[in-house]
């Protein structure tokens, strides 16, 4: 828990009423605080002397560790009376000061992108705090470098130093402030001035930082900063500091070391009244595209400028001023107005539709055996079915009188003789619900939602709707779904017919798992939407969590039952052993709706690209087959071998390439995506991409310069010689977007993180080259994005927009001309052995129909509810059964698959088959034939004579070392990280993890197993009896074995026993997961090499997407395309 109070940002001046009642909050819980945990005490009281209380402590190798200084007083140890602290930084002899006040060790941290829902990740947690003397100061510094990100801290800390620790100072004792205020002032004002002159280029004048300084409020003072702190004598202290730092960074400068230049410190000179030699402007931190900007810049409270945000100008434009942007008029433009409404007259229906709708299963509410008609003259007006019309109603929410929008499917007269008509309703796209403040106030959205209405509910004439985007009124280019926006052109084409309800007919498509059966006719039997022949392979409903039975059709019985005869798996194999079926000499009777879904079984042996594709099967000994079915196959195959032939490769720019995980899946899943260009920032991020797509061209540089150059029309053709990619040549934009900002787990986050601004960039990418399709990754809780907020303390953000992040980035989408889809996917339910829930977006022009997302092929016990909380109605695009799991303090709701080809990958599956090693213990000797090896501080690399212990036991390892023959142990990477002995040896007391019960987390031990004599030694873990310990410092949270039969955790960048994500010790070994092994988790194959030390070996595989992820994007790409070729469904460009 940090002691800096929490204070509203210097740009936060708009909302004054807001940064009031937070500051008075913030007052009375101090003060409550303060009442109920302080005691008094003075200079001359008794506490613990620094050198004692150090050797208690844990010490960072040959270093010290970083610890808060609280309710502190600075002292003269001759006379005992406080010490101005102004004084102090005038530069004192620091040899008679003390300091006393309560210390905490503050943690290490890392930026890693991990899942928050993980039960393995520590969570952030308070510190314990014992009071010490302090002698021996060194110096005293006021730092002006913001955050170190190293450790938690606040930015703008006045740092103590001795000869054995570091110490930021948080808040003074409180009889000790009147001496504080004077010196810490100047400090905090001349940080603020430093901080806003790199943060806010824009920012020259004096005159706006009086304005925004007064919003600044200062924990340890207890009060918000006042322009008068900016006079008299702390004016002249504050130059002085300032002075200070100018003469710095010219230093630096001419030593030619890395520093800011004159132009960031333009507001300095401006407070030092000097003119600041003329030097070339700085590049700007991140670019976006004039479309972006212009949606986007609205919703952040700190301006475009001070984020360093540029946009272009488009030619022949000007820009316009921020006051001018349009604003949302939705309320009052769809507010019924009551002056419209016609008292219900006389209604003729004609010219009735000549047949029933084809449709089988259509919406409940559709009168089947009523006559429906087309057309219908009321009020002296002439009504057509496909018409939009404005409906009367009634909000549930407000229970007001509104207007619906709605078109007309048909008109019919009900049992009682009203005259009526079947509507399919429309919702706004600023409705709260959906796009809320982001939506345009004009775009509907067709919603599947439809009713009967009665005719006399109808107001008005005809409502014109535009099919395509216009500013002359009402316009409808997408449906939405509940997690998705599709094009109205493409589904209309597919499930419109006269007569019919589209609404019915598309959701009765998209759920037929809920439709009621049929009974059997003639050897076929409908269930669940779809038509099942004997003879037909079929997946059984599984248990949760656990895989489908596949069985053969034998029969459909005339009492309503279907005979099947299940099938047996093979052997877990090298090759293909799990997926070749046979009989298992049984046979039963089972209800038809157990029966959930075809299976692919083909009647030849697989070949290694059918591996690829994790539907597929083959079968011994089966003698009766499907003749319809063995035709469809025969057709599939020949299409499939068509499309290969003549479909085209679409070019892929990865955009944040990282290794490439997400562009080698896309690859692999889809065949005929190729990556042909790819940016990332790190170097051996980008070598290990270039190393594994030889043929790519990689662009080591940041993605904001990159779109720089090729959006801004700077003339500029080539970065370091490579040509630049014109806007036709890029097909698919790919982009796995650092996500620091997003994790709730970033103590350092900002409501206004320039960080958070590289998702723009990333849309900007689709602006500029306007591909067919666009793959977006990121964590889960950017869904929580929350725009216009504060910074209310370290971490801390409240209030906002709440999910305005998300709706922001998908109204930029639409308005780009794209469909959309969100939602979230584990990997572990594709064939990852790991626990990873991440958040995607796919995208698609409006000439690509727009991919599902994949349905899982993997059961998995972790597959948690895939809701999303900004859409409460989206669900999974597969079925699902929804159960409840009941948790210590609270119920889980599951979503598990109704069909599972596959089971579970777990560690033994995905690992099994690499060798065994331990790290050399120097106080015992192994008890078990396992190889050792000195782990030196460098790295522990291992030496075998063959890359592999055995034979691939399964089809994933079977999968991963496919293209890697003639592979060496050296290139395999199967090396850990170094450490220090005292790490071994706390690794060799680690009890094996047990593997007895899935349901049991019981991994074997943790960190309390570790001698207790070795444990003062251990960075982060410390002495149970020792100052970390009595704080509850991450009890049982460090030091933890993996299992076999379960898998990884999240797999993050940083790979140690005192990381966050700790649990990566083998189950038997004594070591912690290798280079390789980490890679087998994230699904890459054993011939793909990592660049770098092996701590960048590390970051880029936890950076990476998961490639059978990745690859089950590729084949719903792949599913789009082929269908595209082949049937190429009509479209209607008209939405009325």
């Amino acid at each position: 828990m940090s002691r800096k109070r929490a204070r509203p940002g210097a740009l936060e001046i708009s909302d004054r009423d807001d940064a009031e009642s937070e500051r008075k909050r913030s007052e009375s819980e101090a003060a409550a605080k303060r009442q109920k945990t302080r005691p008094s005490f003075t200079p001359g009281s008794e506490f613990d002397d620094e050198p004692a209380f150090l050797d208690q402590e844990e010490r960072h190798g040959a270093g010290s560790l970083l610890r808060a200084l609280d309710y502190f007083t600075f002292f003269d140890t001759r006379t005992l009376e406080m010490v101005p602290f102004v004084d102090l930084l005038e530069g004192p002899q620091l040899n008679t000061v003390a300091v006393v006040g309560d210390i905490s060790v503050l943690e290490p941290y890392d930026l890693d992108p991990v899942d928050e829902d993980d039960d393995d990740i520590e969570q952030p947690h308070a510190r314990k705090w014992t009071p010490v003397k302090i002698t021996g100061i060194t110096s005293l510094v006021v730092d002006y470098s913001g955050v170190d990100a190293n450790w938690v801290h606040a930015k703008d800390t006045i740092t103590l130093f001795t000869e054995r620790a570091t110490y930021i100072l948080a808040c003074p004792h409180n009889d000790y402030i009147p001496s504080y205020e004077e010196g810490y002032v100047a400090c905090k004002i001349s940080q603020f001035i430093v901080r806003k002159a790199l943060e806010c280029p824009g920012w020259k004048t004096r005159a706006v930082v009086e304005r925004a300084i007064v919003q600044e409020w200062e924990g340890p003072l207890g009060r918000m900063l006042n322009i008068q702190d900016m006079r008299g004598e702390r004016e002249k202290r504050i130059r002085t500091l300032l002075g200070k730092v100018r003469d710095n960074m010219d230093r630096r400068r001419a030593d030619g070391d890395d520093a800011p230049t004159v132009e960031d410190f333009r507001l300095v000179y401006a407070f030092l009244n000097e003119v600041a030699p003329h030097h070339d402007p700085p590049r700007p931190q991140l670019r976006v595209m004039p479309t972006v900007s212009r949606l986007a810049r609205l919703w952040f409270r700190t301006p475009w400028e001070s984020l360093n945000v540029t946009a272009p100008t488009v030619p022949g434009q000007k820009a316009q001023p921020l006051e001018e942007e349009p604003l949302s008029t939705a309320e009052d433009f769809f507010r019924i107005d009551l002056q419209e409404g016609v008292k219900p007259a006389s209604a003729t229906l004609a010219v009735p539709f000549e047949q029933e709708s084809k449709y089988r299963f259509a919406c409940t509410t559709e009168k089947r055996n009523a006559a429906r008609y087309k057309e219908m003259r009321y009020n002296g007006r002439v009504y057509e079915a496909h018409h939009v019309v404005k409906i009367l109603g009634i909000d549930p929410k407000t229970e007001e009188n509104v207007l619906w929008y709605a078109r007309i499917a048909y008109f019919f007269v009900s049992e009682t003789g009203e005259k009526m008509m079947h509507a399919e309703y429309f919702d706004r796209a600023c409705a709260e619900d959906i796009l809320d403040k982001f939506g345009h106030e004009h775009e509907m959205f067709v919603v599947l939602h439809c009713g009967d209405v009665a005719i006399s509910s109808i107001l008005g004439a005809p409502v014109k709707m535009w099919s395509k985007r216009t500013t002359e009124g009402l316009f409808c280019e997408s449906l939405f779904n509940g997690s998705g926006w599709e094009r109205v052109s493409f589904v209309h084409a597919l499930y419109n017919r006269h007569g019919s309800c589209f609404v019915g007919a598309y959701t009765a498509d998209r759920h037929a798992h809920l439709i009621t059966d049929e009974r059997p006719t003639n050897h076929t039997l409908r269930i669940r939407g779809h038509i099942y022949h004997e003879h037909d392979f079929v997946y059984l409903q599984p248990r949760v969590d656990d895989v489908s039975t596949i069985a053969q059709v034998r029969h459909f019985k005339n009492d309503g039952t279907v005979d099947v005869t299940p099938m047996t798996r093979g052997r877990k194999d090298g090759h293909a052993g799990a997926r070749t079926l046979k009989f298992s000499g049984d046979r039963m009777n089972i209800p038809p709706l157990q029966i959930v879904g075809l299976c692919r079984v083909v009647p030849r042996p697989l070949r290694d690209r059918d591996l690829d594709d994790p539907w597929i099967f083959t079968a011994r000994d089966v003698h009766q087959w499907c003749g319809l079915c063995l035709q469809a196959e025969d057709n599939l195959v020949a299409r499939e071998r068509q499309f290969a032939q003549e479909q085209r490769k679409l070019a892929m720019l990865d955009t944040y390439c990282g290794a490439g995980g997400l562009a080698l899946g896309l690859e692999r899943g889809s065949g005929c995506i190729e990556a042909k260009y790819a940016v990332d920032i790190n170097s051996d991020a980008a070598k290990a991409f270039k190393k594994a797509h030889a043929e790519t061209l990689v662009f080591n540089e940041d993605a904001s310069r990159y779109l720089a150059c090729v959006g801004y029309q700077m003339g500029v053709n080539d970065i370091d010689g490579a040509p630049l990619p014109e806007r036709q040549s890029v097909d698919v934009v790919c982009a796995g977007v650092p996500c620091q900002g997003h994790t709730t787990l970033n103590i350092h986050r900002t409501a206004d993180d320039p960080k958070n601004c590289q998702i723009l960039t990333a849309l900007s990418f689709v602006e500029k080259y306007r591909p067919k399709f666009f793959v977006l990754e990121n964590v889960v809780h950017i869904m929580s994005w929350q725009l216009m907020a504060r910074t209310t303390g370290q971490g801390r953000i409240r209030g906002g927009i709440q999910y305005g992040g998300l709706r922001l980035v998908i109204s930029i989408l639409i308005e780009l001309g794209y469909q959309v889809r969100v939602g979230l996917l584990n990997a572990g339910m594709y064939g990852a052995p790991q626990n990873r829930r991440r958040f995607f977006i796919v995208a698609s022009d409006a000439e690509h129909e727009l991919p599902d997302f994949p349905h899982p092929t993997h059961a998995f016990p972790k597959s948690l509810t895939l809701k999303i909380p900004a859409f409460p109605e989206a669900r999974p695009s597969w079925p699902v059964v929804e159960s409840t799991r009941t948790g210590d303090d609270y119920d889980i709701m599951r979503q598990s698959p109704l069909c599972v080809p596959h089971p579970t990958v777990t560690l033994k599956d995905g690992i099994g088959d690499l060798h065994k090693f331990d790290w050399k213990s120097s106080e015992r000797r192994p008890q078990r034939p396992v190889d050792a090896f000195l782990c030196k501080p460098k790295g522990c690399e291992p030496t075998f004579r063959t890359p592999y212990a055995m034979e691939p036991a399964n089809e994933v390892q079977a999968r991963a070392r496919r293209d890697s023959a003639g592979i060496t142990f050296k290139k395999l990477q199967h090396k850990t990280a170094g450490f220090f002995q005292y790490i071994v040896e706390n690794v060799w007391d680690i009890p094996y993890s047990r593997s007895e019960d899935r349901e049991s987390d019981d991994e074997g031990g943790d960190y309390r197993s570790i001698d207790q004599a070795r444990r003062r030694q251990g960075y982060g873990i410390g002495d149970p009896v020792g100052h970390v310990a009595r704080s509850g410092f991450s009890a049982g949270k460090y030091y933890r074995r993996l299992r076999w039969d379960r898998w990884f955790s999240t797999l993050v960048t940083e790979v140690r026993p005192t990381a966050k994500q700790s649990r990566v010790l083998l189950p038997d070994q004594n070591r912690i997961v290798t280079v390789r092994e980490q890679a087998r988790g994230q699904g890459f194959p054993d011939d793909f090499e990592f660049q770098g030390d092996t701590a960048a070996m590390h970051a880029q595989i936890g950076n990476a997407v998961p490639v059978p992820l990745a690859e089950a994007l590729g084949r719903q790409i792949r599913a789009v395309l082929m269908k595209k070729m082949f049937e190429q469904t009509p479209r209607k460009d008209s939405a009325d």
